[in-house]
């Protein structure tokens, strides 16, 4: 059962990882899709020219020498403006990086991003949509874009287009899910995720620390992940702002590694956390600008993928073994897809590079370790059950026979409040079977006699070892009469030839004492008067049955 458990909770793990996958590429596909089948309906500027000198807004990253600021302009005809079939247009910018910019349109300012007085805003990531009232259209229009860029200007991997607004609206709602929306979305799922993980490492003495550690994993990738917002408004300088990412993304591949560390035991992990924590510190200390801070990142990035690469490697030969490894295989390469995204490929692509999908992915291997702890808490409950359960019925019952003891019997007694019969029963010459055959025949005799009395009793009724080769059996509800007849077929069955194991047929009688009690006496009086019953059933020739 709990195997089973661990099974499902690991397939829903892996098909939300796939809908996430498929949920991506299929935005990805449709963007494609808006923007080749509607270029009729839409605008896709190119041609800007830079008053700097400098070349178009492909994106590009800052030298020490270059300048800060930036102006880029091209001009579109009236025409083109009247062939998007639109009473006001939109204004579509997606990953324009720098500080800060502004877009004009025959020098009237249609929209800004930023904090332009102060340069500190985090707006690489942000999707912008200006309107452009369509009576600001001329015969011939001057597009101009002025940016403010540290270290990096220009645009990552989409157009910049103008379209009439329906069109505009369809490719908003493509991409609002996936910018400040999802990025919100998954902070909630990772906040979720930490504090219920924290509050079971808190209160579960037996977990490791690897769950600690993926706690802070998670707490400092809640500091990575701010990156990914559009924060028009900065509290620090950029350069603080990136260093402080980078601390996020840095400590949480550090504590991963010492999650895996303490897991599995691999001294490389534990060696490559420190190195990738000591390069940080120096590349904390060295980068006086975010040209060398971006140096060292990439170098960071470099070590962060080497520490991925040795998580696998731990997990490797424990994969086939255990569903909670398996997802944290999986998680793993999943989420170093990011690293692997920023170290290598290109932004030429037509749609959106999900840098934020190590996040999603994280928080998702928390909930489902979360769900691995409930289930393995509900396996040692129900553990704990069976082992209490097992300890009870070895207290109120005879280890030989499987049948209720003599403690048991008399507890029930005291506490019933209706009539009820007893049954006395003595195997006849016992003494002798265990003097000529031997003790294990004796044992087994008493085993066969047990079971025998079990198949003519009913199942509320109660089956005792009363000592020895003595049985009691309370008959709830039950007439005398119908307790002598109850009697009289364990007495037949009891002195039914059997066979031992070894071959040897056995002759075993009972003698059986009958009393009813009607509630006017109570279970010492009854117990003795059926005593005294089976008394004399032996003493009148054995294997007879008397009744009270």
């Amino acid at each position: 059962m709990v195997n089973n458990l661990l099974k499902k909770s690991f397939n829903i793990y892996l098909i939300i990882s796939l809908i996430l996958v498929l949920m991506i590429i299929g935005n990805n596909i449709y963007t494609h899709y808006l923007i080749k089948n509607n270029e009729d309906s839409m605008l896709i500027l190119s041609g800007f020219k830079s008053i700097n000198g400098s070349e178009g807004l492909k994106h590009r990253y800052l030298k020490k020498e270059d300048s800060k600021y930036y102006t880029f302009t091209t001009t579109i005809a009236g025409d083109e403006f009247d062939k998007l079939n639109g009473q006001d247009y939109k204004f579509i910018a997606y990953r324009l990086t720098g500080n800060w910019y502004k877009v004009y349109l025959n020098n009237i300012l249609i929209g800004s991003v930023g904090d332009i007085d102060t340069g500190q805003s985090n707006i690489w990531n942000s999707l912008s949509v200006f309107s452009i009232d369509k009576k600001l259209v001329r015969e011939d229009n001057k597009i101009r874009i002025e940016i403010n860029g540290d270290y990096e200007v220009g645009l990552l991997n989409f157009p910049i287009i103008v379209s009439n607004s329906y069109l505009g609206n369809k490719i908003l709602t493509c991409f609002n899910f996936f910018t400040d929306n999802f990025n919100i979305f998954v902070i909630g799922i990772l906040v979720s995720g930490i504090i219920r993980l924290l509050i079971i490492y808190i209160f579960d003495k037996t977990l490791g620390k690897e769950y600690l550690y993926y706690c802070l994993a998670g707490i400092s990738m809640l500091v990575a992940i701010l990156n990914q917002l559009t924060i028009i408004h900065l509290p620090m300088s950029f350069i603080n702002f990136k260093r402080f990412i980078i601390i996020g993304n840095s400590l949480a591949v550090f504590f991963i590694s010492l999650a895996i560390y303490e897991r599995f035991k691999r001294k490389y992990n534990l060696f490559l956390a420190y190195i990738l924590l000591l390069i940080l510190f120096f590349s904390l200390i060295v980068s006086s600008d975010m040209i060398e801070l971006k140096k060292y990142f990439y170098i960071i990035n470099i070590l962060s993928l080497v520490n991925a690469f040795a998580w696998l490697c731990a997990m490797v030969e424990y994969v086939k073994d255990s569903y909670e490894v398996k997802a944290l295989f999986i998680g793993t390469i999943f989420g170093s897809y990011d690293i692997i995204n920023n170290l290598v490929l290109d932004n030429t692509f037509y749609g959106m590079r999900i840098e934020v999908f190590r996040f999603i992915i994280f928080a998702m291997t928390i909930i489902l370790l979360i769900v691995f702890h409930y289930v393995e808490l509900h396996k040692r409950i129900e553990d704990e059950k069976n082992k209490c359960k097992l300890m009870y019925e070895r207290a109120i019952k005879d280890q030989m026979t499987g049948i209720y003891n003599h403690q048991y019997i008399i507890n029930k007694l005291e506490e019933t409040k209706k009539f009820f019969s007893l049954i006395m029963i003595d195997l006849d010459n016992f003494k002798e079977i265990n003097d000529n055959y031997g003790h294990q025949m004796g044992d087994f005799v008493i085993k066969y006699a047990a079971e025998e009395m079990k198949k003519n009793i009913r199942a509320d009724d109660l089956l005792g070892r009363y000592g020895g080769d003595e049985f009691i059996i309370v008959l709830f509800g039950c007439e005398r009469e119908a307790a002598h007849h109850i009697s009289a077929r364990i007495k037949q069955d009891i002195e039914s030839p059997h066979y031992s194991p070894e071959g040897i047929k056995l002759e075993v009688t009972a003698s059986i004492g009958i009393y009813s009690s009607y509630g006017d006496d109570d279970w010492k009086d009854a117990i003795n008067k059926a005593d005294q019953a089976l008394y004399s059933a032996k003493r009148g020739g054995k294997s007879k049955i008397n009744t009270y």
